[in-house]
């Protein structure tokens, strides 16, 4: 599993692992068929980093990572491909579920009519600090690089757009995982067609979410 600032629920285990793996088998698809566009335009972040042909053991090995026990710190450029892997796929199911009888579509053994993919973000993401591009890093002070995370060189190296050193995806395993809460059934009630069940700006996470200076809420170094 990776490590993310809540501990996965069985639902949103089940969303990830069927995103990494669509969004995985439609890119082997989109290279067997020479499509040359849709790696940049269904990964506009990512494809700044990497051609498609990198993305696919990256993503390998971000399905095998998902599919363990073991949990695993991921840097920035896995966490480009996870944020824009989930986006596709929530995107797809939303679409598909309304273009079917019942409204809803199975992703595992839930069916679901709605994925949200934004309070999916706000819940399980310790930032989205990897989003910035060159052109808003570069309006950043140094205090501000500091307090998002981007002061560091392998940042900087994503954000310039330099070369990636293998050691930049390198993913690191964490014995002893320090989730913010240890459960999440609060997320999702059984038979809920939507995931996350409710809105997270409605509970206390909220008032978590606006303190960025707190500690618990970055991933470790």
């Amino acid at each position: 599993m990776l490590y993310f600032l809540h501990k996965p629920d069985p639902v949103f285990r089940t969303i990830l692992t069927a995103a990494l793996e669509t969004e995985l088998t439609t890119l082997q698809a989109s290279l067997e068929d020479a499509d040359s566009t849709y790696w940049d335009i269904c990964y506009p972040y990512t494809s700044r980093c990497f051609a498609s042909r990198q993305a696919v053991p990256i993503l390998e090995r971000l399905v095998i990572a998902t599919r363990e026990t073991n949990v695993y710190l991921i840097t920035d450029y896995h966490w480009l491909f996870v944020w824009e892997c989930l986006r596709n796929y929530c995107t797809s199911v939303n679409e598909l579920a309304l273009s079917n009888p019942g409204r809803f579509l199975f992703v595992g053994d839930y069916p679901l009519e709605r994925v949200h993919f934004d309070n999916i973000i706000s819940i399980y993401f310790w930032d989205t600090d990897f989003l910035v591009s060159k052109d808003m890093f570069e309006q950043l002070s140094a205090e501000d690089r500091k307090r998002v995370r981007l002061s560091d060189s392998s940042a900087v190296s994503r954000v310039e757009g330099w070369e990636i050193h293998p050691s930049e995806l390198q993913m690191r395993r964490i014995d002893h995982p320090q989730w913010l809460k240890p459960t999440l059934s609060r997320w999702f009630r059984p038979g809920s067609p939507c995931y996350p069940d409710g809105d997270p700006k409605d509970s206390e996470l909220s008032t978590l979410m606006a303190s960025g200076e707190d500690p618990a809420l970055k991933p470790p170094p």
